[in-house]
């Protein structure tokens, strides 16, 4: 589908918002795997799959840094500020 055919009756900006926001959450398309900071696309059963063949020696080959998962953890204070902005946003009504 073509960019030009966004905002037509046939390809409507809700769906194209849809289908760039899927694309984003899903690291096996280029623009996932982009915007994830990894360095190629894969699914996650294919990383599974070379995890489970080369045990430790798999890091060295997959498409996120080595230090991904070392991220500072989240404050206390922060995780509060979250959770009061999470019960603000809640509105239930009858």
């Amino acid at each position: 589908m073509s960019w030009w055919q966004a905002g037509q009756p046939s390809f409507p900006w809700a769906e194209a918002k849809a289908l760039i926001l899927d694309a984003l959450a899903d690291a096996s398309t280029a623009l996932g795997a982009e915007h994830a900071g990894w360095e190629y696309p894969a699914r996650t059963v294919d990383l599974l799959i070379v995890n489970a063949l080369l045990g430790e020696d798999a890091r060295k080959v997959m498409p996120y840094p080595e230090n991904a998962s070392e991220e500072e953890p989240t404050s206390q204070a922060e995780v509060a500020a979250a959770l009061a902005a999470l019960e603000e946003s809640i509105i239930i009504t009858n």
